[in-house]
């Protein structure tokens, strides 16, 4: 009789930390689900233009990225820059709202015949975190053509120190 009360206990604590573990599933399954309903869509410029975080490509899908990760930082950029009279730049560059540093700054060159940087032709204010550019007037005229280039995108910290650059090349279209 005492065996059989110590096996119905047994069991009734196995089934217990069973229907515990099961419960702890759910309430976990649950969050998941929540957490991926109420997850704000990416802007449609975020999922139309290349993304750079670190040294990921520019193919790289921003939902794989680790957010607001010391040295992790993700410049929203479309791949082809357009300027038109020489100097009137048309493009998108954008510091995302996730990123861990709030500040960065970038710099536009044009490559020489060995893909090297070469000549500097644009120089951006700081963009905030959450912010972005659409236009520049380069620092020179350029003749009409296509260029590769070179932009440099850099974080700085809460004091205004870098904190890291990463380069991506782009495409630069000139046109009359």
């Amino acid at each position: 009789m005492k065996e059989m009360r110590e096996k119905e206990r047994q069991q009734s604590k196995t089934t217990l930390l069973v229907v515990m573990i099961l419960l702890l599933i759910i309430v976990i399954a649950g969050s998941i689900i929540v957490f991926l309903l109420t997850k704000e869509p990416e802007s449609e410029a975020v999922q139309k233009i290349g993304m750079e975080a670190g040294i990921v490509t520019n193919e790289g899908d921003l939902t794989d990225l680790e957010l607001n990760e010391p040295f992790s930082f993700t410049t929203l950029y479309d791949r082809d820059i357009y300027i038109t009279n020489g100097k009137d730049a048309t493009c998108y560059i954008g510091n995302s709202d996730s990123n861990y540093y709030e500040d960065m700054y970038i710099h536009i060159y044009l490559n020489d015949e060995n893909d090297e940087l070469s000549d500097e032709i644009y120089v951006s204010k700081v963009i905030p975190r959450g912010s972005h550019i659409e236009s520049f007037t380069a620092k020179r005229e350029l003749a009409p053509g296509d260029y590769r280039g070179t932009l440099i995108h850099s974080c700085l910290d809460e004091a205004g120190n870098l904190m890291g650059d990463t380069p991506v090349i782009v495409e630069i279209h000139v046109t009359e």
